[in-house]
């Protein structure tokens, strides 16, 4: 009996889903960042989603963008390198983690990718972390981000 009350007390709280809340604030920004980058809108998310400087944390290094001009560039290779592999939208799936304080917040966002054709880009959830900011008028930005899998693939 008491094996099978172990056993049930482990099925109960695997099969708990624990879910993870943003700030609703950050919500509106990822909503709006994750159908900006979809959309492929440069200036957009250069405009209302990206803060100067940034930094991007990539499989293969560092790049600090320290201009806007230097996200365009980043962001036009980027939409460039994704269209050439078929990329039609990405989606969120749930946040990872978040954490806040004062004026920073961390998060890590699970999403998946879709092709133009509506088949799922491999691997099918992919997860990256941001630091994000609050600029001058007090709305949070992405100042750096943590990609885990490669961003054009």
């Amino acid at each position: 009996m008491k094996k099978y009350l172990i056993l049930f007390t482990s099925f109960v709280l695997l099969s708990c889903e624990n879910k993870i809340d943003a700030p609703s604030e950050i919500n509106e920004l990822f909503s709006y960042y994750n159908k900006a980058w979809s959309d492929g809108k440069v200036e957009d998310i250069i405009d209302n989603v990206y803060g100067v400087p940034c930094t991007l944390y990539l499989p293969d290094g560092v790049v600090p963008l320290n201009s806007k001009n230097d996200i365009r560039n980043f962001l036009n290779n980027t939409f460039s390198e994704l269209d050439k592999n078929n990329y039609g939208f990405s989606k969120f799936n749930n946040w990872e983690h978040v954490r806040l304080s004062q004026n920073v917040a961390i998060v890590e966002q699970n999403f998946t990718r879709y092709l133009k054709d509506g088949t799922v880009m491999v691997p099918k959830e992919r997860t990256a972390s941001y630091v994000l900011g609050k600029d001058e008028d007090s709305k949070y930005k992405i100042y750096a981000l943590i990609v885990h899998s490669p961003l054009s693939e």
